[in-house]
Parts: C-alpha cells; structure tokens; sequence
C-alpha cells in the first residue's frame, strides 16, 4: 500500500525527504493529498506545455519565490516542449504582478477625503494618449485604473511600454496570456480579486472554457502543499532538540 502511495504521489510531487517522513507519519494525508491534485489534473482540459506555463507563474510570483517548485515548473515546460522564448515571455508576463503595489486609487481615496483633489480631475491631451494607447494595446480599460493615470501617469505608461510587450512581440497565444495572469491574481500569496475578474472576461474573450478557467484556479489552490516542504524540516529540526 505504502508503495504504491509513493509512486501515485511522486507523479503527482517534487518527492522529497518531507514527504517520505509524512507518508511515513500519515499516509492518509498523502493520500488525501494525491486525490486532491488528481482531481485538479482530472479534467486534462490543459495542454501539459500550458499547465507547466501556469506552475511557472505561479512560484515564480514575486509574491511566492519558491525555488524547487519554480525549477521544476521550468522542467516540465521544457519536456512538454517549451522554448526559452516562450519560458521568457512568461517570466516576463509574471513580472507585471509588481504593479498591484501601485495603489493609485488607495491614494485618491484619501486625497479627496482631504479635500485635496477632485472626484473627477480633467484629463491633459497626455493622459488622453496614454488611455487610448492602453486601450489598443491591452484591449480593454477599467475605471480603477483612470486613478493610476491621473496621479502617476508617467508611471502608467512606463509600465504598458513594459507590460505590452508580450502583446506585439510575443509567442504566446492571448488565451495562455490571460491564463497567467489569472493565475497569480487567484493565487493564495495575491488574491487580486479585481484583476482576476478582468482576466477571467479576457480568457472568456480569447476562447477560453468555464472548464479550463477552473484548472487554472485548482492549480493555484493547490500551492497550499508546499507549506509541508518550507515548515516540516523546521519542526523536525526544533522537536529533535527538545527530544531531551
């Protein structure tokens, strides 16, 4: 039984000494933890190249950083048959999650509350541009961003020199796009809830299925069970030395 719960689970894992002890200690947590990927990769609605793509931006999320599981990722992708352009490109749609932390619209918000700025502050012919070029090159606009563009614009269109690049240069189809995005903004160390909305209408847009949009998601779901791999060897390490 043990054996063939370790070889269900190195398929589905980076096996490791963490996870040999925990098969060791609870084989029914294992187990639970097989049935769960199982049941996340069940639907195969994703090509194997794609959802290496996914893992990838998923770890390597400035929020996340994890190493092995990154490695890994980048593995899989380059046995699916993934070429260095295309892992590229993804490490450079993943880098864009930076500008969450531009929080234009936290800043508005207090600003106004002050008295220090209008509700609705005119555009300049400058800002104008920049919407208009957002809009062609991204393929949408939404409100939240017009406080970015009326406090930071320069900034904005910094930015969508850098973030658009994919979009006139790239090898990635839009719908794998979309789905990296979704990804890390669904993702446990991000929880973007209004860029997951916006990038789940583009996927919805580019073809994607109610089907697929739900394995990018599980695969974010199930980022949850690395935390055996960062706290296990700690604990074994702290409870050896009260062992005494």
């Amino acid at each position: 039984m043990t054996d063939t719960l370790r070889d269900a689970a190195r398929d589905r894992f980076v096996w490791n000494d963490v996870w040999e002890a925990t098969l060791a200690e609870r084989p029914e947590f294992v187990a639970a933890a097989v049935r769960l990927d199982s049941v996340v990769a069940g639907g195969g609605c994703l090509d194997p190249k794609v959802r290496a793509f996914i893992l990838l931006s998923l770890n390597a999320a400035v929020t996340h950083l994890a190493p092995e599981p990154t490695r890994a990722a980048i593995r899989a992708a380059i046995a699916a048959g993934a070429t260095r352009e295309e892992l590229v490109e993804v490490l450079m749609v993943v880098v864009t999650l930076g500008v969450h932390g531009m929080n234009a619209h936290v800043l508005a918000e207090a600003l106004e509350e002050r008295g220090l700025r209008p509700a609705d502050p005119e555009l300049t012919e400058h800002q104008h541009r920049i919407r208009e070029e957002y809009r062609e090159t991204r393929g949408y606009w939404r409100d939240f961003l017009n406080h970015t563009l009326g406090l930071a614009p320069d900034f904005l269109s910094a930015y969508l020199e850098f973030s658009g690049a994919p979009w006139t240069v790239g090898v990635l189809e839009p719908k794998v796009r979309e789905f990296l995005y979704l990804a890390f903004d669904t993702s446990p160390t991000h929880m973007h809830l209004t860029g997951l909305k916006i990038h789940i209408h583009n996927a919805l847009g580019y073809g994607a299925t109610t089907e697929e949009i739900v394995e990018v998601m599980g695969l974010a779901a199930g980022m949850g069970l690395q935390t055996l791999d960062f706290a296990m060897p700690i604990l074994d390490e702290e409870y050896g030395m009260h062992d005494d």
